[in-house]
């Protein structure tokens, strides 16, 4: 899910939840797993309401109006959480931070004060402070969660693996396939995992493995670049050439702006500030497909009806198609992207697949 403010100045990805995932025993020395899922799921839920807090009053958390454009800065408030972790020792359900440690590696958190302020009210408890300040000769400060002491040894856990396996950004994100492994391992990056654990819906998820594996089962190799592309070659995938099948996450409205030639990419203007999946197919020649398209049902038949707007570029675009369906004349470009997209459904995956197949050459 990801979370911003009206004005999308701030902007935050928090990966939902899964309803049961695996915990490796690395992790479960200290409680056992539904103590650890019902402390971890806590736990997002801190997330999710600090950083939709952060989104609608930046100045609560020390940000000022030419700071919160950056990046990293709405994870300011979890970053100081890491970096004290990854500093500390837990003992008993209570973190002691070495404060040393602390002060080489986290990377010049400004307002700590108030970020330590704003931490204690989401029920996070400081000992060692003065006022909320840490004081110059501190050596050590620690923190403990009255509420579910099981938190500290989760977020421990979390910090260590996340710096161990350099994903702190997994780390923001309060992502549970953190433990799914040992405390040194990350294998589910090579993998659609990560795409499909930031979609929406159950039925996005499922459509996006199907995919997957319809893909694969075809030969194709998969690279995670601004979506998740599949390539018919090894040496198109390294050269970051032009691949047959894109999956991407996008806001509906975004949608609109970007691929507003098909129908099959049609919202309520309520639905526009919602995220959804769009798969793009890399179709060079529309001439071949025509005779497939006769069988296909009309969900397919819309992705071809439709011309573009204009180009984002330029005023008079150069490297875009025109191609003629159903007696009608359209035109596509491709400056940015493949000219045909659709929101895939399940029922429709051998259509999308065998009209790549067709028109791609």
């Amino acid at each position: 899910m990801k979370i911003y403010n009206s004005e999308k100045t701030c902007q935050i990805t928090l990966i939902d939840v899964s309803d049961s995932f695996e915990i490796h025993d690395d992790y479960l020395k200290e409680m056992d797993k539904h103590e650890f899922e019902d402390a971890f799921k806590q736990l997002w839920h801190i997330f999710r309401n600090i950083y939709t807090d952060i989104t609608s009053n930046q100045s609560a958390f020390g940000i000022s109006k030419k700071e919160k454009l950056y990046a990293w800065t709405p994870y300011r408030p979890v970053s100081l959480l890491y970096f004290l972790f990854v500093s500390g020792v837990v003992e008993n359900r209570v973190l002691t931070a070495d404060i040393g440690k602390f002060n080489e590696i986290h990377s010049q958190l400004k307002n700590i004060a108030i970020l330590v302020e704003r931490l204690n009210d989401y029920g996070f408890e400081f000992e060692g402070l003065q006022g909320y300040k840490i004081p110059k000769n501190a050596n050590s400060i620690k923190i403990s969660y009255p509420d579910n002491p099981n938190i500290i040894g989760v977020i421990k856990h979390m910090a260590d693996k996340a710096y161990n396996c350099d994903k702190r950004n997994h780390f923001n994100s309060c992502y549970f396939r953190l433990f799914t492994e040992d405390m040194n391992t990350v294998s589910y990056d090579n993998g659609i995992d990560i795409f499909a654990d930031r979609l929406n819906t159950q039925s996005e998820k499922d459509t996006a493995y199907i995919i997957n594996k319809a893909l694969r089962e075809k030969g194709f190799l998969a690279h995670e670049r601004h979506g998740y592309s599949y390539y018919a070659k090894e040496s198109a995938m390294k050269a970051k050439g032009a691949y047959h099948f894109k999956l991407e996450q996008l806001e509906k409205s975004t949608a609109e702006s970007l691929y507003a030639n098909s129908r099959a990419l049609m919202f309520t203007e309520n639905d526009n500030n919602e995220k959804t999946l769009i798969l793009c197919l890399r179709i060079r020649n529309v001439v071949k497909c025509l005779a497939y398209l006769e069988q296909c049902p009309e969900s397919v038949k819309n992705i071809f009806r439709g011309s573009d707007r204009g180009c984002r570029f330029v005023k008079d675009c150069t490297t875009g198609m025109n191609f003629t369906f159903e007696g009608n004349d359209y035109w596509r470009c491709s400056c940015c992207s493949a000219m045909f997209h659709c929101i895939p459904k399940m029922e429709d995956i051998p259509h999308y697949i065998k009209l790549v197949e067709l028109g791609f050459k």
